[in-house]
């Protein structure tokens, strides 16, 4: 039988987590669920604690890929995607977990409103406190996608439904390397391609914010690669609106904030960095001074960047230290 819903689960190194993430998984009151695990790779004892987990709930369909090298969660995302059958794709995160009526409650409004993507809200988890995190409720798919792009709508697959046959005559998949903020990078390209969209007003998915092992964490110490990566989605992403006829107006407005936020984590203390940000996204400035989320002194100085002032730039920045 044709499973109602595949869910992707890449794992690397959680073994302290996968325990509660599969049996959250394992514990949905939909049936007919099939679940794929995608080991990149780890080298703790992931894998072995998940098949001690699997062996419990033997009527549940269970599929482990295994990765002989690392090769980044959007490979192992796509991996996820070649081996689903199921009518409708979701995602998890190997340390996260979900309430057990979320499968059944997604798809339910997906089938009753023939839908090609259902969304939700979701809990911003940190394990002693747990934070409702409401979604922009869209209705069409600019109206998602401005939401995504102006960071009123989080970007991950995680909290989306989305039909597989949607999926693959979309043609749209993860970029293979790229494995910072992927989900977005393809989110927006989906939610561009229909209207068929429906949300519920209730949170399933427990979003963790406690494993220093997760991509973020592991990345604040690799400034330029994860700079690099989030640019690259993020230019995926916006050619594709190009090419549709949406990088104009409201769209193309919060795009440029979006790159300039985006670029901003090149700067480094160095003058080849600063030369970086200022060759890339450089239409992205004209978001400089109308943007909400960057401050005053941070204007001023991307301002200098801006017009190549890198003396001033440095100057201005030694001044804001001195206040």
């Amino acid at each position: 039988m044709r499973p109602k819903v595949s869910v992707i689960i890449p794992l690397y190194n959680v073994q302290d987590f996968i325990v509660r993430c599969a049996e959250s998984l394992f514990k949905q009151t939909l049936d007919e669920t099939e679940f794929i695990f995608v080991d990149d790779a780890s080298t703790d004892k992931t894998i072995e604690i998940l098949k001690q987990c699997a062996a419990k709930h033997p009527v549940r369909n269970i599929k482990i890929i295994r990765h002989q090298i690392n090769s980044g969660s959007a490979t192992a995302r796509n991996s996820g995607l070649d081996a689903a059958r199921g009518e409708y794709i979701t995602f998890a995160d190997g340390d996260d977990w979900l309430e057990p009526n979320a499968l059944q409650e997604l798809y339910d409004k997906a089938i009753a409103d023939d839908l090609d993507i259902v969304y939700c809200n979701y809990y911003e988890d940190r394990g002693q406190s747990v934070k409702l995190i409401e979604q922009y409720r869209g209705t069409t798919g600019k109206e998602c996608v401005l939401a995504m792009i102006g960071m009123r709508m989080h970007g991950s697959s995680w909290n989306k439904l989305i039909k597989r046959e949607f999926i693959l005559n979309s043609g749209q998949r993860y970029i293979d390397g790229l494995d910072l903020y992927e989900d977005v990078g393809l989110n927006v390209r989906l939610f561009a391609l229909t209207n068929r969209i429906g949300f519920i007003n209730k949170a399933y998915y427990h979003y963790m914010q406690t494993n220093p092992n997760s991509i973020i964490s592991t990345m604040k110490g690799k400034q330029r690669k994860r700079a690099m990566e989030r640019i690259g989605n993020i230019t995926m992403a916006c050619d594709f609106l190009k090419t549709i006829g949406w990088m104009q107006g409201d769209i193309e407005r919060a795009a440029n904030e979006w790159k300039l936020i985006a670029k901003n984590e090149l700067i480094e203390n160095n003058k080849v960095s600063l030369l970086r940000w200022i060759l890339t996204f450089p239409e992205a400035d004209r978001a400089i001074w109308k943007s909400k989320q960057i401050t005053f002194n941070l204007k001023l100085l991307l301002y200098h960047l801006h017009n190549k002032q890198i003396c001033l730039y440095r100057a201005q920045k030694r001044l804001i230290g001195w206040l």
